[in-house]
């Protein structure tokens, strides 16, 4: 397979999935998008990751999708990589753990930063390890990038979520964020300000787990609402499991279905909502609203017989 690549001089685009990088001799110096899903670690003198953006001077998108499995790749080397700074790379996709070799880069142009994408089905509430988030946070600190886009499918604790945010998302307009029981109030809280995220335009809660705990009283309408007024243009609630939605239950002087209806009622006023269930808007009717009190109702009544 060596020679396949050896002469294609229009080759901009390339997605591998396999253990067999090195015998593609791919042209890594002309390629503009890589989307790359390697399943072992190499044994040469240094990663995967860091062997394309070292080589990549094109480089614009970059999808890294890999289960670390040990000690990561710059663990066994002798010492310290150089440094590397990538002034075209605007997409950035890591879609399982963050390559340790990321510490040795800097993006400045930096755009759109997407993070464990491939485990946004898991709905048990995993949360990114310490070592994870602060490669991430100092990743940011070094590039200095202006986001417009930002994507994490984990939760991060309150603390973390603003240290990543402060300085980088002055311009962002597009944020994903898992949320879990634990820090969906304070998320929801800091959302809220009009001063945090300024520029938000589309925003997509990730429901790991007790999805109707947002719901026990009208901080979610408010934030929207105040976001609305600021520019917000959109808003998922995703759950990509359903059966995460019956894992909670309520006191019985609880008002749940109507904060939610009122949620979803803000269509009316021009905001686009969308409920997600499993990838899916549950409520793309006509008539939605009647169908979403319906289905809310019977949802109840299942509940009284669980």
């Amino acid at each position: 397979m060596s020679q396949l690549f050896c002469s294609v001089p229009l080759l901009r685009s390339v997605k591998i999935a396999g253990d067999f990088f090195d015998e593609l001799s791919l042209p890594l110096h002309q390629l503009t998008t890589i989307n790359f899903k390697p399943q072992r670690c190499r044994t040469s003198e240094t990663s995967l990751f860091y062997d394309c953006i070292g080589k990549g001077a094109e480089l614009e998108s970059f999808t890294f999708e890999r289960i670390y499995e040990g000690p990561s790749d710059v663990q066994k080397f002798s010492g310290p990589l150089p440094e590397i700074t990538h002034t075209n790379i605007r997409q950035l996709s890591l879609r399982y753990d963050i390559p340790t070799d990321l510490k040795y880069c800097i993006f400045p142009a930096l755009e759109d930063l997407s993070l464990f994408a491939c485990l946004q089905e898991q709905h048990s509430g995993l949360s990114c390890t310490v070592h994870e988030l602060g490669m991430i946070s100092k990743f940011l600190k070094h590039s200095k990038p202006c986001l417009r886009s930002f994507a994490v499918y984990r939760p991060l604790a309150l603390p973390v979520f603003n240290d990543i945010a402060m300085g980088t998302f002055t311009s962002l307009t597009d944020l994903v964020i898992a949320i879990n029981e634990e820090m969906s109030t304070e998320i929801v809280q800091i959302l809220a300000e009009p001063s945090f995220v300024p520029c938000l335009q589309r925003l997509s809660l990730h429901i790991c787990c007790t999805a109707r705990s947002l719901f026990e009283d009208d901080s979610l309408y408010d934030m929207t609402i105040s976001r609305h007024k600021c520019g917000l243009q959109s808003l998922v609630l995703s759950v990509p499991d359903t059966e995460a939605l019956r894992t909670y239950r309520f006191p019985d002087n609880s008002d749940w279905k109507g904060w939610l209806l009122q949620v979803y009622k803000l269509k009316e006023t021009g905001l686009g909502v969308i409920f997600s269930l499993d990838k899916a808007d549950f409520f793309d009717e006509e008539d939605a609203s009647n169908e979403f009190a319906n289905w809310l109702n019977v949802w109840t009544i299942l509940d009284r017989f669980a």
